[in-house]
């Protein structure tokens, strides 16, 4: 079986980078996307072409996942709401069937 990752990539940009963030004693500027691993920051585009493809995969896979989740969060809301609506209808029916129930006991009585 194979060991799953323990160390999720850190993909930054300039937004979320307060200082430019070295390598290699390189000093990479604050606006350059960098991503880090393991806590050592690189440069993305002094990446080999193979690593920035996978660095793509990755981003893409997480937006798709991060969409996904939102999708369940949508639902499980929807599936709440409905079970609450399910719930006061079988109320009231069983108070419609009370009502009937004890109507129609009142004129036998009658």
């Amino acid at each position: 079986m194979a060991k799953k990752a323990t160390t999720k990539p850190v993909v930054e940009t300039a937004t979320t980078v307060a200082e430019p963030a070295t390598i290699a004693n390189s000093t990479i500027p604050a606006n350059e996307p960098t991503i880090t691993i393991n806590g050592k920051t690189y440069a993305i585009s002094a990446l080999p072409q193979d690593i920035k493809e996978t660095i793509g995969i990755y981003k893409i896979w997480t937006d798709e996942l991060n969409t996904a989740k939102r999708e369940v969060y949508k639902l499980e809301a929807a599936n709440r709401g409905l079970s609450i609506e399910l719930e006061n209808r079988f109320k009231q029916l069983e108070a419609s069937v009370t009502e009937t129930i004890a109507a129609a006991n009142q004129e036998t009585n009658s």
